[in-house]
């Protein structure tokens, strides 16, 4: 338990509520059959790396991890302003508001020292 008795899980339950974000924690090992399926997708989008290893292996950004947390954020879900019976101009979700990466980046930022100030990591 943390200094304020709560529980690592039910730390990020609480926060990941707060900032409705979806949230989980899995092994930070790779996840079976998705390099089989990133190889098959036609396309990689610029931003991702090519290195298929960089992104299956977590250790090789946080040697000695054990577990992930890992958190997500729902596309915009309001109107975007278009006629649904007009497709010309449509805008995906993902692409309305400010950019997910940046907003996971600093709520993940606020989770983990959220974590540092309750937690012993020793």
């Amino acid at each position: 338990m943390g200094e304020e008795g709560v529980m690592p899980l039910e730390l990020i339950r609480n926060f990941a509520k707060q900032k409705n974000c979806l949230w989980g924690v899995c092994p930070a090992r790779p996840i079976p059959g998705l390099r089989e399926r990133l190889r098959a997708r036609l396309a990689r989008p610029p931003f991702v790396r090519a290195d298929l290893d960089e992104r299956l292996y977590p250790d090789r950004h946080l040697p000695g991890a054990r577990s992930m947390i890992v958190l997500g954020l729902p596309y915009a879900r309001q109107s975007l302003g278009f006629p649904a019976d007009d497709p010309s101009g449509a805008i995906t979700a993902m692409a309305a508001g400010e950019d997910y990466h940046r907003v996971l980046r600093g709520i993940l930022g606020e989770l983990a020292a959220a974590l540092r100030a309750r937690l012993d990591f020793h």
